[in-house]
């Protein structure tokens, strides 16, 4: 009794192992079907609303609703979207970032902003230079939430802190090399900001060129940087 049921075992065996040779197929792989676009579009939208009860015993109540109606809640609903696009072309790369943010309050306030946060043409002059000419968003720093060397950087919204922020009008230019010894690694990162009639006027009031210097390095494994 118990060789038939061994028996039995190894036929189960042998069958299944020939449904799987008769279920296998040839598998390729082509590397020109993985090949990489020109192009990238990548697209977000969010939704968000909020109700708050208020209280109307502070003095605050009162100011807020001075020469208005009274209302016993506050209510707020935003829509944005958010639109980044890049088209790569022999050592060129056109580069588009938009966003649109719609918003709606108890008080019947529609607002709608539209800006674009970055739009600038990569150029890789060589393997260790890089020229980027256009509205920039430069991440300097090593702080999270405020940086204090972040001199070509608008300052986060606490509220949002990893929301992307809108660059400045600039001329960017950055060096980078490798090396074998101590000195593993450096780059050196000139910027020019200009400011002008409707160019920048928010980083500068008076017309100017204003020009920032990042130095970098990596000694021993341990980053330096010089502003």
């Amino acid at each position: 009794m118990t060789t038939l049921r061994f028996s039995n075992f190894k036929l189960l065996i042998i069958f299944l192992l020939f449904l799987n040779f008769l279920s296998a197929q040839d598998y390729s792989f082509d590397f020109d079907e993985f090949e990489k676009k020109p192009y990238e579009i990548i697209g977000n939208l969010k939704l968000q609303s909020d109700f708050t009860k208020l209280n109307k015993s502070p003095v605050l109540y009162s100011l807020s609703f001075l020469n208005k109606e009274k209302a016993d809640y506050w209510d707020y609903y935003n829509a944005s979207i958010e639109l980044k696009g890049s088209y790569e072309f022999s050592k060129l790369k056109l580069y588009l970032d938009v966003k649109d943010l719609l918003v709606y309050t108890t008080n019947d306030e529609l607002e709608n902003n539209f800006n674009i946060s970055e739009s600038f043409v990569n150029a890789d002059l060589s393997s260790n230079y890089e020229l980027q000419i256009g509205k920039i968003s430069v991440k300097q720093g090593k702080g999270y939430i405020w940086n204090p060397v972040s001199f070509v950087g608008r300052r986060k919204d606490i509220n949002d802190v990893d929301v992307g922020l809108e660059g400045f009008w600039m001329f960017k230019l950055e060096y980078v090399k490798s090396l074998s010894g101590i000195l593993q690694n450096f780059s050196v990162t000139p910027i020019i900001v200009p400011v002008a009639e409707n160019i920048n006027e928010d980083f500068q009031a008076d017309e100017s060129f204003n020009f920032i210097l990042n130095s970098y390095f990596l000694i021993k494994d341990t980053d330096i940087d010089f502003y």
